[in-house]
């Protein structure tokens, strides 16, 4: 049951979510990450080196599949 002023999200949202807050942990518990001499590519699944690779070169793309589409239509 859902709770007065909360949303509704979908459980994949929710879980894309919590995958991506994982990630960002690991991100910032890296330190080579911060000398820049990390070869992304060599990076294991859990760390989306392709989502990192496009941080890093400052691309600002929307993550749509963190978002409710159909919570905003």
């Amino acid at each position: 049951m859902r709770k007065a002023g909360l949303p509704d999200l979908s459980g994949a949202v929710i879980r894309n979510w919590v995958r991506l807050f994982n990630v960002c942990v690991l991100w910032l518990d890296e330190e080579s990450f911060q000398k820049g001499d990390t070869y992304l590519p060599s990076l294991p699944k859990q760390y989306d080196a392709h989502r990192l690779a496009k941080i890093m070169q400052n691309q600002q793309d929307l993550w749509m599949e963190f978002v409710n589409v159909e919570r905003i239509q």
